[in-house]
């Protein structure tokens, strides 16, 4: 058996105060009606503070939610996975740093670019009601500073996703363009991996102040998977109403 599932990558901008009008509070109810109406059966979040965690396990009654804080105390940003109750069953998770050491939590590529931030990703084998065979999806938000610590971290969740012969799905902000490195080595590998994105324009637009938008947000899948669609969430508040990030989401419709 198949099914069709919509997988999102949805950077939903941390909730900070010097957002100013963008603030998350100003946004988060009408990010809440938008990921209703969009009932993805999988969504990949970035940039998600301990108060949207809240708010989403609060807000998405239909989803489970998963993956834990990049922080040393488990706290703190981090790459959630939410994905249907109703159609599939956990069998493992886990969140994994960004490191040298990634089972140490707040650790990071010492002695590189990188920024003062940690960086993780989180990962669930998921398996579906319809299918039987299960999957991998992965979610990361890779550095914004450092493109050697980029690098280093497409290659950990390469060989991770080498580790093993399931289909998957790969969602994130790579904080990279299409023609990088980083990118590149991603739809090089010998894993056979897809930009299901390919054809989408940019998605990072700082609440709508960059007439010209930078392709960093991606859903890359196993080579084995059909992609039906790749949509570009165009993201236009109407009047007294705040943008949903100051990134657009996107998402896929594929056959499983």
């Amino acid at each position: 058996m198949s099914a069709i599932i919509k997988v999102m990558s949805f950077n939903m901008r941390m909730d900070t105060p010097y957002d100013g009008e963008n603030a998350f509070p100003y946004r988060k109810a009408r990010i809440l009606d938008f990921l209703r109406q969009e009932n993805a059966d999988i969504i990949g979040f970035q940039e998600i503070t301990d108060s949207m965690r809240a708010c989403l396990v609060e807000g998405l009654a239909d989803y489970y939610v998963v993956g834990v804080g990049r922080e040393a105390t488990y706290s703190g940003e981090c790459s959630l996975i939410a994905f249907k109750k109703d159609s599939m069953a956990l069998i493992s998770c886990d969140t994994v740093m960004l490191s040298s050491t990634p089972t140490v939590a707040g650790s990071r590529f010492n002695g590189t670019d990188q920024s003062v931030c940690p960086r993780c990703y989180t990962k669930a084998y998921l398996k579906h009601k319809d299918v039987a065979e299960p999957f991998y999806i992965y979610n990361v938000h890779t550095d914004h500073r450092g493109q050697t610590a980029r690098i280093l971290a497409v290659a950990q969740i390469l060989t991770d996703i080498s580790s093993h012969d399931k289909k998957f799905f790969l969602t994130g902000d790579f904080n990279a363009l299409p023609d990088t490195t980083e990118i590149k080595m991603i739809t090089a590998s010998a894993r056979g991996i897809k930009d299901a994105t390919a054809s989408l324009d940019g998605t990072f637009h700082d609440y709508g102040r960059r007439t010209i938008t930078e392709k960093i947000d991606y859903v890359f899948t196993d080579s084995a998977i059909r992609i039906l669609e790749s949509v570009r969430v165009k993201d236009e508040p109407g009047e007294n109403e705040r943008y949903l990030s100051d990134h657009n989401p996107v998402y896929i419709t594929a056959e499983l």
